[in-house]
């Protein structure tokens, strides 16, 4: 049995979400609040208030990048991380490759030898996107040394 061996009130409970206020607006940000009646219970379900963390380049041919990152810290997540979205973009932003990804980790391949990109990063709950890290550069390398790559 799920919670510790109680029994789950998720199959008997309904839930009616309605706007509080006319202010709302397609496609909007918000922050879903779930509380009990009877038991001291509370869910805020909200989009991460803080980029990933511990962001890592790894260059693992001359054409490829491996990104790497941590989940945001655990009081900025604001519920279960379901994914990343993985911008990489070059020639001043007129070419952006966007991806989603549900790990921690992505690999871009086919890209061009000793060139700069620029990547950012945010993490995704069921309730939004998060901020995206600072957007940085990185070049893809000349050629590769050996013992330079994983």
């Amino acid at each position: 049995m799920p919670c510790g061996g109680r029994k789950s009130l998720w199959n008997r409970t309904r839930f009616r979400i309605c706007p509080c206020y006319d202010k709302l607006h397609r496609f909007g940000k918000f922050c879903i609040v779930v509380c009990s009646v009877n038991h001291p219970l509370c869910i805020i379900l909200s989009a991460p208030s803080s980029p990933p963390e511990a962001i890592r380049v790894v260059a693992v041919s001359v054409n490829s990048l491996k990104l790497e990152w941590s989940p945001p810290s655990e009081e900025n997540r604001n519920g279960v991380i379901t994914g990343y979205r993985v911008w990489l973009d070059w020639d001043v932003r007129q070419s952006i490759l966007r991806i989603y990804v549900s790990d921690t980790h992505h690999t871009f391949t086919g890209l061009q030898q000793d060139t700069t990109y620029y990547y950012t990063i945010a993490a995704e709950t069921s309730a939004g996107t998060g901020p995206f890290s600072n957007r940085t550069p990185t070049t893809t390398d000349f050629e590769i040394q050996e013992g330079n790559h994983d």
